[in-house]
């Protein structure tokens, strides 16, 4: 049962079981990481087809070429792009546009 414990997930899951309008989003990830342009676009745009208007997708990758294919994909289909680097690699998160 979720009430006998006090981690936060437990906690939310209790909520959303009582019916208080919880909403838990889910992240979907495509991880590129390895593969060569084009295959991060590829793989982001096929996903991309999956989700509904403003949910976002995450693509992992470590091609360099990644930031200009899925920034000028999402400028030309209206996507909102945020990028993070990381080490030795970087994060993509898309919005779908509505």
């Amino acid at each position: 049962e979720y009430r006998r414990s006090g981690s936060p997930v437990a906690r939310i899951a209790a909520i959303a079981a009582e019916g208080a309008g919880v909403t838990l989003a889910i992240v979907t990830i495509v991880d590129a990481r390895g593969l060569l342009c084009p295959l991060p676009l590829t793989m982001a745009k096929q996903r991309m087809t999956e989700l509904g208007p403003g949910e976002t997708l995450t693509v992992l990758a470590t091609d360099p070429e990644a930031t200009i294919d899925l920034g000028a994909w999402a400028a030309a289909e209206g996507h909102e792009l945020t990028e993070r680097a990381l080490e030795g690699w970087s994060e993509y998160r898309l919005v779908k546009r509505p």
